[in-house]
């Protein structure tokens, strides 16, 4: 057989599980998304696959000719109610089209969220919605990118990846923030952040920028940059409030993280507005349920869910070439979490 012929013949199945060192039988029950492969087994084969551009003949039938009335959405966490309020309406948007919604959640691990876009994969869904764990690694998109599954990311944005998704304008209601604490008479606030994704440098650099814009200085020791969690928060605002020049107001910069705030905060007998002001962003049930309630850096969650699913129908639907990068406003919610410092 000469190299042209070579290059030309079908690969079989026989030839990832050689590859791969595995059996045919095992290949089979990854193709067929069955049960009793371990998951690094699993992930090699799926990987050799790729490799040596092997496609079952209904998964290849399927991506290529057909349309399966299913869009995947990965999240990272549904107890979130972020996530929460997205997902049903990004759900029913696609329930009116005739499509169903196939939710994968990752808990922000990255090993995960690989094997929940291959799951994808393999059930054959017509398109994928994602907020990734990470915006600074392209390994999960490119296992549905491979196989020209489209995909429409939530805040998030991958270097070299042209990628359609749906954003925020977070420097319009980070400087309604800060303009309205200066305006109360704040002069040393405390940001409480997670740089580890978009939305939080994005949400960072409009605070910092304005900051500077209004004359004021962001002392190291008030910029709490920390993981995506309350307990994080939680040790953040203690740090704060042992300063010898403590902040008068604070700036949670996520709903997660101003758990964590809130819970210092108590523990140390101190109230808001009277002893501290506070601002976090995104208006869920703690921040209106709190009394006083919290002002807020807000978004229409319902209308990113609806704005996620019209991108991925009109790949799927309408086979869109371009991509398409839509940014949402955000705005501030005014309530009675802020006051003059004393």
């Amino acid at each position: 057989m000469n190299q042209e012929q070579d290059e030309k013949r079908t690969i079989t199945v026989r030839d990832v599980a050689q590859k791969a060192g595995v059996g045919t039988s095992t290949v089979s029950r990854v193709i067929n998304n069955q049960t009793g492969v371990h998951a690094n087994t699993r992930r090699e084969i799926l990987k050799v696959m790729l490799e040596l551009g092997y496609q079952p003949h209904v998964m290849a039938q399927g991506l290529r000719h057909q349309k399966f009335p299913t869009i995947g959405m990965v999240v990272s966490n549904i107890t979130n109610p972020l996530f929460a309020a997205i997902v049903q309406a990004t759900e029913a948007c696609l329930q009116q089209q005739g499509y169903q919604l196939l939710l994968g959640i990752t808990n922000g691990d990255l090993q995960k969220e690989a094997i929940m876009f291959e799951t994808l994969v393999r059930q054959r869904v017509s398109g994928i919605i994602a907020s990734v764990v990470s915006d600074r690694t392209d390994r999960s998109l490119r296992t549905a990118l491979d196989y020209h599954i489209p995909v429409v990311l939530l805040d998030r944005e991958i270097a070299g990846l042209e990628v359609d998704g749906v954003t925020h304008d977070y420097a319009t209601g980070s400087q309604q923030a800060i303009e309205y604490l200066v305006n109360l008479g704040h002069r040393v606030i405390g940001l409480i952040i997670s740089t580890a994704i978009l939305p939080g440098r994005a949400r960072l650099t409009a605070l910092q920028d304005h900051m500077l814009r209004l004359g004021l200085s962001l002392p190291a020791e008030c910029l709490c940059d920390v993981k995506m969690e309350a307990e994080e928060g939680y040790r953040a605002m203690q740090g704060l409030l042992a300063l010898a020049n403590r902040p008068t107001a604070v700036i949670a910069g996520s709903n997660q993280l101003f758990v964590g705030v809130l819970k210092a905060l108590r523990e140390a007998r101190l109230r808001y507005p009277d002893d501290l002001s506070l601002i976090s962003y995104d208006d869920v049930d703690i921040t209106r349920l709190v009394d006083p309630a919290i002002t807020v850096v807000t978004r229409d969650l319902a209308q990113f869910g609806r704005e996620a699913a019209d991108l991925i129908l009109k790949k799927v639907q309408g086979g869109q070439q371009e991509t398409q990068r839509r940014s949402l406003p955000t705005e501030l919610l005014i309530r009675e979490s802020c006051a003059s410092p004393k």
